[in-house]
């Protein structure tokens, strides 16, 4: 039964100790205080004194907030428009004009009218934006 991983970092470090060779991994430099050189002792000695006083490490300070574009903006305005008059029911959501699923999103076709919007379910919306088109866009919804 072989041995496992644990069992062989822990030879793999006594064969550096007894060469006097640093065990901190991937330091190759001679050990000069105990079994880790001097660069290596003193982030041990580091790591150990934050993680005994209760300290957490020093997280990344938080990156500034980009500021929206002017068509970002656009958009914005312009979705929470649709989706006031949608709230309302001057809109009144329509199935989609593809193939006529029932679950359907608003497409603008224009973000300076909100009232342009062609009425797409999740798969055609999502052609639509990768630039295929799944079918033509029904004038009247089939007869079934």
């Amino acid at each position: 039964m072989g041995t496992n991983v644990n069992d062989r970092v822990v030879q793999y470090r006594k064969r550096k100790r007894d060469a006097g060779i640093c065990i901190a991994g991937g330091c190759w430099a001679k050990a000069t205080q105990g079994w880790r050189c001097s660069a290596c002792a003193a982030v041990h000695a580091d790591r150990q004194r934050r993680t005994r006083s209760g300290a957490k490490p020093q997280a990344k300070p938080p990156r500034p907030a980009r500021r929206p574009t002017a068509l970002e903006l656009k958009k914005r305005a312009c979705r929470m428009l649709t989706a006031a008059m949608v709230k309302t029911g001057e809109i009144e959501r329509a199935p989609c004009q593809r193939c006529n699923g029932r679950d359907s999103q608003a497409h603008h076709t224009s973000y300076s009218d909100p009232r342009a919007i062609v009425w797409l379910c999740q798969m055609c919306h999502a052609a639509q934006h990768r630039g295929r088109r799944p079918a033509k866009i029904l004038s009247e919804p089939p007869i079934r």
